[in-house]
């Protein structure tokens, strides 16, 4: 994809990331279901970011395969219709600008809920 349909946005401003690999990321998104909100995939990272609610996880929280990445980090965001591809794209695309909620990623990872 080319990089100026990349729109480049800093996590922690309203959303948290939380990346996985590829093949943990698609369960997770089979175990969420309807309660899954935004993903992003990337098969040549063989990564999946799912988008959570700012603040819900600790700072520097690792676990089950995933990471929540700082807040600082930026994101490589692609438009809304592109859902498929080698590089960025939607796994779960934005459909009302829904966050995935930190208690069920973590359920759906097998992992204890946030305090």
């Amino acid at each position: 994809m080319p990089d100026d349909l990349l729109t480049s946005v800093v996590i922690g401003e309203g959303l948290d990331v939380v990346r996985m690999p590829g093949a943990v990321g698609r369960r997770v998104i089979t175990a969420l279901g309807n309660e899954c909100g935004m993903v992003l995939a990337n098969r040549l990272a063989d990564s999946t970011d799912f988008l959570v609610e700012s603040g819900a996880l600790t700072p520097g929280w690792r676990g089950y395969g995933a990471r929540l990445l700082r807040a600082d980090t930026r994101l490589s965001v692609p438009p809304a219709d592109v859902r498929s591809g080698r590089d960025t794209h939607w796994a779960v695309p934005p459909r009302r600008l829904v966050a995935t909620s930190a208690r069920a990623l973590l359920t759906a990872l097998g992992a204890p809920p946030p305090p």
